[in-house]
C-alpha cells in the first residue's frame, strides 16, 4: 500500500500543532480578559497592533517565522532528509517555528534561522534518484593503444555486470590527449541515493579499476 503525497510528515505536523496550540493560547486569553469585563476592542487599539505589526516585520524574529511558515507550504525538505543549505549539510531533525535543526557527519547539530533557510538554495539529496559515478584515468602517453582498448572494455563489462548500475548510462571514452597523458573517462549512473551506501559502491568501482588496470600493466 503506497502512501498518499499528501500526507503530512511528522516535523510538518509538529509545527502545525504548535501553531494550532498558540491561536488557542491568544484566543484563551482574549476570552478572560472578556470575562474580566475588560472592552477588548480598546484593549487591542491600545496596544496599537498595528504599529506592533509594522515593527515586527522588520526584525530577524517576523522574518524566521515567515521563513518557517514558507518552508512548511513549500515543503522543500522533511525530518529525516539529508539536505545541503550554503557549506553546511546534515540530516534535518526537526522544524520550528524560528530555525530548522540538522545534524552535521560530525554528529552536531546546527540551528539556522528559517528566514535563511527561505532564501537560500537548498540541496535535498533525499530526493534524488540516482548518483553519478564520474572518474578520469590519466593513461602515460606511451601506453600501448591496444592496452588501453583492452582497460576501457574490461571497465565497461564490469559495470554492465554490476546490479547497482543504472544499465544504459555507461561511458567509457578515451576522451582528451594532453601533455599529462591520455584521459579515459569513466562515468555511469549508480542506483542508489543514500550517501554513505553511495560512498562504498563508489570505493568498490574504484578498487575494481585499479585492479583492471594493474592488471593490464597500464
Amino acid at each position: 500500500k503506497t502512501k498518499s503525497n499528501k500526507e503530512i510528515d511528522p516535523g510538518t505536523r509538529g509545527v502545525i500543532l504548535k501553531a494550532i496550540r498558540i491561536i488557542i493560547y491568544v484566543i484563551a486569553a482574549f476570552m478572560v480578559i472578556s470575562e474580566l469585563g475588560y472592552n477588548i476592542s480598546g484593549f487591542i487599539t491600545s496596544l496599537g497592533i498595528g504599529g506592533v505589526v509594522i515593527t515586527l516585520a522588520a526584525q530577524d524574529t517576523a522574518k524566521s517565522l515567515i521563513g518557517g511558515a514558507l518552508i512548511i507550504l513549500d515543503k522543500p525538505f522533511k525530518v529525516g532528509d539529508y539536505i545541503k543549505v550554503g557549506q553546511f549539510e546534515g540530516t534535518v531533525e526537526e522544524i520550528k517555528f524560528r530555525s530548522t535543526n540538522i545534524r552535521t557527519v560530525e554528529n552536531s547539530v546546527l540551528h539556522i534561522p528559517n528566514s535563511e533557510m527561505s532564501i537560500s538554495a537548498i540541496i535535498n539529496y533525499s530526493e534524488m534518484e540516482k548518483r553519478r559515478f564520474y572518474a578520469k584515468l590519466v593513461l602515460e602517453l606511451d601506453t600501448s593503444l591496444i592496452k588501453v582498448e583492452n582497460a576501457k572494455k574490461r571497465i565497461q563489462q564490469m559495470l554492465e555486470k554490476r546490479e547497482d548500475i543504472i544499465q544504459g548510462t555507461i561511458s567509457v571514452k578515451f576522451q582528451n590527449i594532453s601533455d599529462n597523458g591520455m584521459d579515459v573517462m569513466v562515468m555511469a549512473y549508480i542506483n542508489e541515493t543514500n550517501y554513505m551506501k553511495y560512498l562504498n559502491i563508489k570505493e568498490q568501482i574504484n578498487y575494481e579499476i585499479m585492479a583492471i588496470l594493474q592488471d593490464e600493466g597500464v
